[in-house]
This record gives structure tokens, C-alpha cells and sequence, in this order.
């Protein structure tokens, strides 16, 4: 049975909104010895209804997304790894932690070119390129060295009624502190590997935003700290205070600190403009916690993949979408998803 079928028609509903003020942000804080935590946020223009999914080990899973028409050559897989994952839009996957210690999440990126379909390369759809990474690697440095070397081909769609097509890319980091922002420019893989790309926000392409931060105080350049929204502003804000974190104390008193980075990058959570902070993740790698935090309750609760039994197959839901009262460790009040949806994984 094909992957998450429901996740089709939710992933063209998901992007079909997407335009450039569309603005995420993801900082990898590391301690060696001690602590490795990322955090990334979603800035949107309305509430995406997201709740939390863990996913088993040894699911079935099809790389055929809603672009399927474009040929039968696609990739297929069972996972590996099981994942505790956020959703926008009930089905589509938008951050993920899984059982190794990799973190996988999405950031759009105005500047995505996929190229032209190759049908002699297995097809994997951009709604499902996460999920596969999140599925089949333990560490960075595995999935960059698979992205090399294997001819899979990242397939985009288009949405007929808004005419726009998704773009995005792909953000990883694991728990020794590895990092890589995978990039489509003119068709091309662009792959920055490296402990040093702790910081990543949209558009423009990866490579202009290492030269722009060049031009900051802290950083080669004698420019002040910008303090607007762009992309290339949060990048160089979120990159300085980065560096600028006390020493490790604590766990908690690490997670504060990515949640400030976070708060200090986003935009505010307000009715004045479209955009808006909707929510921010912290992952925990070493520890395989998973924290989510709604900006309109503030309330934070954590998730402790390590008490979950992932041999049996199994998806299981949290819905904070219901239950926006909680807070705190929630790792026992995931469920069994409901028959409608139990075709998830398959």
C-alpha cells in the first residue's frame, strides 16, 4: 500500500500556501561531551493544526507522492528507524527526531529547482524527501555520503489552482554535532556538510548566505547585528547568539537558551502582520528528547522517544490540536491513530 496516501492531499494543501513570507529558522547548539541541541521554529500566516506522531520501525513506505503521474519509477523503503515527527496540516511531515539521534526538518527556500524528471532515477516526492531521510540514516554523515552516490531524484509538483510549486530544502544534524543543508540549484545537489553550518534560514541560496554573514561584526565584516525579518537577517542574528550562549549548565538551562535564539529571531505571534511565529521545536539529540512549544499557549511539552516500543509496527498521535491544555511530559498520552488515518506508513 502506498505511503500515507491522506498525505497527498494535505501536502498540495500545505504548499499551496507557501510564498516568501513563509520564514523558518534552524540553530544547532553544541557542547561537546555534553550537550547537542537544534532548534528550529515555523513562522506562518494562520494556525497549521500540527500535532505529533511517533512512527515505528519496519513501515512500508512508497516514494510516489501527489506528482505520481509523472512516471512508475519511484522508490520504496521500510523504515529503520522509528522517528518521533510533527505534522502541518494533519498528514505532512515537517520535523522529525528519530530513534539514532538524526534530526531532519524542512525550510522553504525560494531558490529550489529540482530539475527535469529522469525516469532511469528512482523518484522520491519533495512531500516525502523527510520522511526518507528520517526513515533510513543514524547519522549525518551517512545520509550526505547516500546523497552522493546514489541516483535518487527528488521530485517536485505543481498545484494547479495557486499555479506555484513547492519549494524547499532539506536541514540535518545529528547527535555528535554533524550538520548538512541539502539544496536543488538549477537541478543540481548543492550539499553543505560540515559542523561549522549550524544555522539555517530560506532563501537566498546557502552559499550567499555564509558570504553575507561575512560582512557582520563577530564574523569578518564591520556591519552592526541587523534586527529585521528577512532570511539573510535572521541568519546572521541567529548565528551570533548562537556563539555568544553561556557555558553548559544544564539540559534545561540548554533548551532556554535555543528557545531564546528561537524567540529572538521569529516573528512575533500578532494579527498585525500576516506572518506570524506559529511554533518552535527543540531536539534534544543526545537525550532523543523532542520538545514543541505553541505560541499561542506557550505551553511546552517534551517527548521521550527512548520509552516508546518502535519494533512493533505502529503509528501513534498526540493531538494537541484538541488538547492545546497540555503541557509537560506527554510521552503516555500518545494514542493509536483512528481508523480513518490508520493507513499511515503503509
Amino acid at each position: 500500500m502506498d505511503m500515507l496516501k491522506s498525505v497527498a492531499a494535505a501536502t498540495i494543501l500545505f504548499l499551496a500556501g507557501l510564498s516568501d513570507t513563509l520564514a523558518c529558522t534552524r540553530i544547532l547548539v553544541v557542547d561537546k561531551g555534553q550537550s547537542v541541541m537544534v532548534g528550529r521554529s515555523m513562522d506562518w500566516e494562520e494556525d497549521m493544526s500540527t500535532n505529533l506522531l511517533v512512527l515505528s520501525r519496519h513501515l512500508p513506505h512508497s516514494g510516489a507522492g501527489p506528482d505520481s503521474k509523472q512516471g512508475g519509477n519511484w522508490v520504496s523503503w521500510s523504515s529503520k528507524y522509528g522517528s518521533v515527527t510533527s505534522t502541518g496540516y494533519e498528514d505532512f511531515i515537517t520535523d522529525g527526531l528519530n530513534e539514532a539521534g538524526l534530526a531532519v526538518h524542512l525550510l522553504w527556500h525560494d531558490g529550489a529547482d529540482y530539475g527535469k524528471r529522469d525516469l532511469s532515477k528512482p523518484g522520491l516526492s519533495l512531500s516525502l524527501w523527510l520522511l526518507y531521510y528520517l526513515d533510513n540514516f543514524k547519522s549525518v554523515d551517512e545520509a550526505v555520503r547516500f546523497s552522493k552516490t546514489q541516483p535518487l531524484q527528488i521530485t517536485p509538483f505543481y498545484h494547479e489552482q495557486t499555479k506555484q510549486w513547492g519549494k524547499l530544502h532539506l536541514v540535518l544534524d545529528d547527535a555528535s554535532g554533524d550538520s548538512a543543508i541539502l539544496e536543488y540549484v538549477n537541478g543540481v545537489l548543492q550539499i553543505y556538510h560540515g559542523r561549522q553550518y549550524i544555522t539555517a534560514t530560506n532563501e537566498p541560496d546557502y552559499n550567499v548566505q555564509l558570504q553575507n554573514l561575512k560582512r557582520y561584526r563577530g564574523f569578518g565584516g564591520a556591519k552592526p547585528l541587523p534586527g529585521k525579518f528577512s532570511s539573510k537577517n535572521r541568519f546572521v542574528r541567529a548565528s551570533f547568539y548562537a556563539q555568544v550562549l553561556p557555558g553548559f549548565v544544564s539540559a534545561h538551562d540548554r533548551l532556554i537558551d535555543v528557545l531564546a535564539i528561537l524567540n529572538n529571531v521569529a516573528y512575533p505571534y500578532t494579527t498585525i502582520d500576516e506572518t506570524k511565529s506559529i511554533w518552535r521545536i527543540v531536539s534534544d539529540l543526545g537525550n532523543r528528547m523532542y520538545y514543541f512549544q505553541a505560541s499561542k499557549t506557550q505551553n511546552l511539552v517534551s517527548v521521550d522517544l527512548k520509552r516508546f516500543n518502535l519494533n512493533i509496527p505502529s503509528v501513534l498521535k498526540l493531538d494537541l490540536v484538541n488538547h492545546p491544555e497540555y503541557v509537560g511530559d506527554v510521552t503516555d498520552k500518545f494514542e493509536p491513530y483512528g481508523e480513518r488515518r490508520s493507513n499511515i506508513g503503509n
